[in-house]
């Protein structure tokens, strides 16, 4: 983050890096509240999983995405998604 000093207050502008995190996470929370699955793709699973998004929670300073799969619920540190794309049914 910059940070300008001012005599009154601190301004902070976000890094680029900053900016595209929180577009993902307003694609989270998105398919949370309207019920979308997400296609994820990690280091994992190359090919991708798709899931149906339940939750977000901020654990220890890091998002959590928690999510259903076959009946299941698991989560996933968000910080190991590399891609995330939204599944039109």
């Amino acid at each position: 983050m910059i940070h300008d000093m001012h005599a009154d207050r601190i301004e902070i502008e976000p890094e680029p890096e900053e900016l595209d995190r929180c577009d993902e996470l307003d694609i989270y929370e998105q398919a949370i509240v309207l019920k979308q699955k997400l296609l994820l793709t990690t280091a994992e699973s190359n090919d991708g999983i798709v899931v149906l998004p339940v939750d977000l929670e901020t654990r220890d300073g890091t998002e959590f995405l928690h999510y259903e799969l076959n009946g299941e619920v698991s989560s996933i540190d968000i910080n190991n998604i590399e891609s995330v794309e939204q599944v039109v049914e």
